[in-house]
């Protein structure tokens, strides 16, 4: 029988090597994409190739970058917590649908959000009434300095 202590161990061993992979392949996006826009060679190369990366999609760099648990709960608003979420967020990674930005929310542990659909509206409600967020043509949200070709929310 195997020893439980050997077995939590190893567990243990396990989320902390799957988080510093996380970190290792946010910082090689972030490497890739600084080279790509300086005209330069990108220095990584992807995992599954081991050619020189190609470009990465923004899913592909926002997969590397999830909220912290407990990273939004002091937030007293909630229209606080989702200019907080874009900012950890990054102009790079930038605009999410409501559904990402909810994700990302309850990942963070913002107070009084929940996965589901009434979360959606209340973001949706609050993001198309605050000047402090853009909407863009695909429905996508973003703090209104990113967003150059606004469109009004279907509420106003």
């Amino acid at each position: 029988m195997a020893d439980p202590r050997a077995e939590q161990a190893i567990a243990y061993i396990r989320e902390q090597v799957a988080r510093l992979e996380s970190q290792l392949a946010e910082l090689r996006a972030s490497g890739n994409l600084i080279a790509r826009q300086a005209g330069l060679a990108e220095p990584y190369p992807t995992a599954s190739s081991g050619k020189r990366a190609a470009t990465p999609s923004i899913g592909e760099l926002a997969v590397a970058k999830v909220p912290a648990p407990g990273q939004f709960a002091a937030m007293n608003t909630l229209a606080e917590a989702a200019v907080a979420y874009f900012e950890w967020r990054g102009r790079t990674l930038g605009a999410v649908s409501l559904e990402d930005l909810r994700d990302g929310l309850v990942t963070g542990s913002c107070p009084g959000v929940a996965r589901d659909e009434a979360a959606v509206k209340r973001l949706h409600d609050l993001l198309g009434n605050d000047p402090r967020f853009g909407r863009l043509k695909n429905g996508y949200y973003a703090l209104a300095g990113w967003v150059k070709d606004r469109t009004k929310p279907p509420n106003e």
